[in-house]
């Protein structure tokens, strides 16, 4: 329960609502004062209750990988020119090591770390989609891209049907155990919402893309998404 004191936008916006109200012209002036100065008392203990209630709880230190971190707008790429597996894949990377400014590992050293994992085994997982991965030695989280193929790609998925979306991740070795939430969490979303696999194969923008995508933070098996 204390974990719900803080607060203050709402209630500043009622203030603005009463100050513009006609009705309330009498009052407006102290409902203003008390609201405001039960904001000011709320947002300086607000924050200690929340911790107090956050250690309570027993979830201090056991927040998890964000999946959607790295797939924000600038990191989706619509349109892959290349209908090759291996080309497709490096395209992909190069854009991911592009846009990522990835300093750990060079792109064409990335691109081999891809095409060795894959050759062990498609990771085109089925309905369009595949999951592509490298290790890198170092580098301060996991980073990913996301690719569109309005034509499809030749994968040699576990399926047979071409790959219309690929999500490349590059993990640090020191991040393994994240990386398998990863993959769980992608594959739970992606792989059973038939319906944003759908509207992604169609998205023209990467600005489309990203709309598609789940607004906020949701918990999906081990992972944050």
């Amino acid at each position: 329960g204390i974990a719900l004191f803080p607060q203050a936008g709402i209630a500043i916006g009622l203030v603005l609502i009463v100050e513009n109200e006609p009705l309330f012209t009498p009052f407006s002036d102290y409902i203003t004062a008390i609201v405001l100065g039960a904001v000011v008392v709320s947002e300086m203990i607000g924050p200690i209750l929340t911790d107090l209630a956050i250690r309570k709880s027993g979830e201090v230190n056991k927040s998890r990988a964000r999946l959607l971190d790295f797939l924000h707008e600038e990191y989706i790429l619509v349109g892959l020119q290349e209908n090759d597996k291996w080309k497709a894949l490096a395209e992909l990377a190069g854009f991911m090591h592009r846009v990522h400014a990835i300093r750990e590992i060079s792109q064409a050293d990335l691109v081999n770390s891809i095409v060795e994992r894959e050759k062990k085994m498609s990771t085109g997982i089925g309905e369009g989609l595949a999951v592509p991965h490298g290790m890198i030695e170092g580098g301060p989280k996991i980073r990913g891209a996301m690719g569109i193929s309005h034509k499809g790609i030749d994968y040699d998925a576990i399926d047979g049907k071409p790959v219309h979306l690929i999500i490349l991740i590059a993990t640090p070795e020191a991040h393994y155990d994240q990386h398998l939430q990863v993959l769980a969490g992608i594959a739970k979303i992606f792989g059973q919402d038939q319906e944003i696999m759908h509207h992604n194969n169609r998205a023209k923008t990467a600005a489309a893309v990203h709309d598609i995508l789940p607004p906020r933070p949701s918990y999906a098996g081990n992972c944050y998404i």
